[in-house]
């Protein structure tokens, strides 16, 4: 969802602070750059912490991300908030490659990672500017970028929690013998 809404109307916001066209260019490039170092290292960063950890850091990073753009007052300000893109894209492309690969079928990898394709960039980022579309016709762009931030930050903050709780619980309960 974070996607479709920062790609549909971030470029939107920065017209409104008053950019000509430069620092929408500029943060793309800002993204494309700081996603390079992400990509070289993904394997390790992904065998290290695991693809779900990375899929949650990611979302609240997006959260932080949207969150940023919801406060910019100058265009320059956007180069700060898009270097968050690059572990938000790398990561969490790379732990969901990871991820669909390990749940395919012999010989289905490449099946499952153009559904993974799909969902994210096709259902997820569709409904996310739809969902986008509604909430800036109704609160405004930045309102737009602040709400969906927030969720995004207490969803990711939740599932931790949720995460975290499941791993107390584990530890704590009685172990069962299978005789």
């Amino acid at each position: 969802g974070g996607y479709g809404a920062v790609g549909s109307f971030s470029f939107l916001l920065l017209q409104q602070i008053g950019d000509q066209g430069t620092f929408m260019g500029m943060s793309l490039l800002v993204g494309c750059l700081t996603e390079v170092w992400f990509f070289l290292h993904a394997d390790e960063i992904i065998k290290k912490f695991g693809v779900l950890p990375i899929f949650n850091f990611c979302l609240l990073l997006m959260g932080v991300r949207m969150g940023g753009l919801s406060l910019l007052i100058h265009p320059y300000q956007v180069l700060i908030v898009e270097s968050l893109a690059g572990p938000i894209f790398a990561l969490g492309w790379s732990a969901g490659v990871a991820y669909s690969r390990s749940l395919a079928p012999e010989g289905q990898g490449a099946t499952m990672i153009g559904v993974y394709t799909g969902l994210k960039f096709g259902f997820g980022a569709g409904a996310g500017s739809l969902v986008a579309g509604i909430m800036t016709s109704s609160f405004g762009l930045r309102a737009m970028f602040a709400i969906f931030g927030s969720l995004l930050i207490i969803i990711a903050l939740g599932m931790r929690v949720g995460g975290l709780l499941s791993l107390v619980g584990w530890l704590l309960a009685p172990v069962r013998h299978n005789y």
